[in-house]
């Protein structure tokens, strides 16, 4: 029987848990949500491992209750991504990430689970004003990031580490701007670095982030289970990076040289455009696919430290350019354009 659920095991985070509980010896639940077609990529590729489904989401609590059934721990990855606004994609996000994670830990609680570590993001720890990274302590109220869905993986977050009078032990761990090979469904990072693996790309912008390599984010996510203690958040990150630097480093991991000269995008270029595009959903009433507040990123750092985890956890993230070499020979041969 499987002592082990994941839930999201088609994303990105979640088929990399799944596959290092394969090598590890386990053989994992696997939530799988009702009309995923059984050609889609991702799908195929989780076929290729051992696993045993439970069908289901997270929204509907008989099939949680099912699929949490025997289990000993949950990893639970599964969420709602929008970077829009408005009343929409508000309630998505509410659905998709705070009610859905209270569902849940409702239905690990009522099967005896012992464990839960939620996959959360280091979003929930803020963005600073100054070139310092944060860690797991960071003041919300200074470094706030007033995006709808940061707001929403909070939200769902502290919401869920205030469970404690209670089994199961519940962990969170916060991962960064995540990279790395096997990823059927297109990462915004893996996107990101193989545009900038092109000869000719020069376009940067005023943004701090920290980059984790996924199957780092996996280790993370077992060792939590393993070692990490109840109630608490882990920051995984790995490099933290502006986008020149990167810029620099992907060019160095794909052989090439890199620009001469880059255009850097400020938020007054950006502004325009994003109220344009506000304006416009509103007098269409589409819902807001951009939020204003994303430019909140523009100047800030989403630069973490990793201390807690590397010392707890006895987690190592590995080199930037070991990560770059395997995402890039990964994405070429898989998604070249």
């Amino acid at each position: 029987m499987s002592t082990f659920l994941v839930t999201g095991p088609t994303g990105f985070l979640g088929y990399h848990i799944v596959k290092l509980l394969n090598t590890h010896g386990h053989q994992p639940r696997v939530l799988l949500p009702p009309g995923i077609d059984s050609n889609a990529p991702e799908r195929l590729a989780l076929q290729r491992l051992n696993i045993e489904i439970a069908e289901g989401d997270t929204n509907d609590p008989a099939s949680l209750a099912t699929a949490c059934s025997g289990i000993e721990t949950v990893l639970h990855s599964s969420f709602a991504i929008a970077l829009g606004s408005g009343e929409a994609v508000e309630k998505l996000l509410y659905t998709g990430n705070v009610i859905a994670t209270r569902n849940l830990l409702e239905a690990a609680e009522k099967a005896g689970v012992a464990r839960v570590v939620i996959s959360s993001s280091a979003l929930t720890a803020g963005l600073n004003h100054v070139p310092q990274p944060l860690d797991e302590n960071a003041d919300w109220g200074q470094h706030a990031f007033t995006l709808p869905y940061a707001l929403s993986r909070r939200h769902a977050e502290q919401e869920a580490l205030k469970r404690t009078t209670t089994p199961p032990a519940i962990i969170a761990v916060n991962p960064s701007f995540t990279l790395g090979p096997e990823d059927w469904i297109g990462a915004p990072a893996n996107r990101l670095v193989l545009r900038m693996s092109k000869p000719g790309f020069r376009l940067t912008a005023p943004i701090g982030f920290g980059l984790l390599d996924v199957r780092d984010y996996a280790d993370g996510v077992l060792r939590a289970a393993e070692r990490g203690t109840a109630g608490q958040r882990y920051l995984l990150s790995g490099t933290n990076v502006m986008p020149d630097q990167l810029l620099q480093e992907v060019a160095k991991a794909a052989g090439i040289e890199p620009p001469a000269w880059t255009v850097s995008l400020r938020a007054w270029m950006l502004y325009p455009i994003v109220m344009g595009m506000v304006l416009w959903q509103r007098i269409t009433k589409q819902p807001q696919k951009v939020a204003p507040s994303l430019l909140e990123l523009w100047g800030r750092y989403a630069w973490y430290d990793n201390s807690r985890a590397c010392r707890e956890l006895g987690w190592k993230p590995r080199p930037l350019q070991d990560s770059l070499h395997d995402t890039l020979d990964w994405m070429r041969s898989h998604r070249p354009e």
